[in-house]
């Protein structure tokens, strides 16, 4: 009797501890899979004698340990997705900071600029008489001065209403503006009886040869405010020239005539800078190099005088053409 009881304790021990091994590698494996240490909550809990009546042990507090790893595995997620999107936010920085780094310098601001356009005339030109006529049996030194019709040029407007012979200037050069005075001699020649140029832009100290083209005498008469005057008589033929020089700024262009022959005439701007010009055959002109800043022009013509005394104009980098308009009966006092 003792020694059956004692048969059935053992075997009761090795159900016991069969049952005991099952358990502890159930937790092994519900460890293995919600990730040991991860938090305190994983461990697994000591195993329990289990129920007579169960041959199975409870795994409820195993699912219920699993549900924290299943939020943690979630947050894991979470975490891997924003740092790829953040992953991807830099990327897409990285070309604007290329962009920044691959842009151009800033261009320094412009020191100079131009000033030009067109003079227009408005209305219909008049029709002018010629100065000398190629038939006229008194016209003076006729086998020469009556080669051709001689025309008036004092008012030439071309196919598109521009007018020639206009002069545009500033009176004084910009203040501290300072610049060698050119040594290329500005040349006044005379042919058929007519000075040519019909206008001339010099500079003070500027070079000036007259010479004559004509097989007859002609003479220089200069009419300035501020120089002194000169009257000389120029050789037939002459091409070696005699020196003219201004030595002072004019306020306006001065008139060159020749006594000889009363119908010619020239026009001379002299001024102590570059900064002037005249109008083409279409009206056209262009001052460059002027320094950056606020100008007032002069507007003159040999037949209307100043057309303006204070034209506004402002300098800039870029150069935007003005259209200047005056109407016709200015030109015809």
């Amino acid at each position: 009797m003792l020694q059956n009881t004692r048969s059935s304790q053992s075997l009761r021990r090795v159900i016991c501890a069969r049952r005991l091994t099952a358990m502890t590698a159930l937790s092994v494996l519900a460890c293995l899979m919600t990730g040991c240490g991860d938090s305190a909550e994983t461990k697994p809990a000591p195993a329990t004698a289990p129920d007579t009546d169960s041959s199975a042990p409870d795994t409820s507090d195993t699912a219920s340990r699993q549900e924290p790893s299943e939020n943690s595995n979630a947050a894991a997620t979470t975490e891997s997705s924003e740092t790829a999107a953040t992953d991807s936010r830099v990327g897409t920085d990285i070309p604007e900071s290329n962009a920044k780094d691959n842009a151009k310098p800033a261009q320094p601001a412009a020191t100079t600029g131009s000033f030009s356009g067109r003079v227009i005339l408005k209305g219909t030109p008049p029709d002018l008489p010629v100065l000398a006529r190629a038939d006229d049996e008194n016209l003076k030194d006729k086998e020469v001065c009556g080669m051709a019709d001689v025309p008036d040029d004092s008012l030439l407007v071309g196919a598109d209403s521009g007018i020639a012979s206009v002069f545009l200037y500033l009176r004084r050069a910009p203040k501290g503006f300072k610049q060698e005075t050119p040594t290329e001699p500005v040349v006044l020649d005379q042919k058929g009886c007519v000075f040519t140029p019909h206008t001339a832009l010099i500079q003070t100290g500027q070079p000036v040869m007259v010479k004559s083209s004509d097989a007859v005498q002609h003479n220089v008469h200069t009419f300035p405010a501020r120089n002194q005057g000169v009257n000389i008589l120029i050789k037939p033929n002459d091409q070696a020239g005699i020196p003219l020089e201004y030595a002072r700024a004019e306020s306006e262009p001065i008139q060159v005539k020749c006594d000889i022959h009363a119908w010619m005439a020239s026009y001379h701007l002299v001024l102590d800078h570059p900064f002037m010009a005249v109008t083409d055959e279409a009206g056209a002109f262009r001052i460059e190099g002027l320094p950056v800043g606020d100008y007032e022009f002069r507007v003159w013509h040999e037949r209307a005088g100043l057309l303006e005394r204070e034209l506004a104009v402002s300098v800039t980098g870029s150069d935007t053409p003005v259209e200047l308009t005056y109407a016709v009966d200015q030109f015809t006092k």
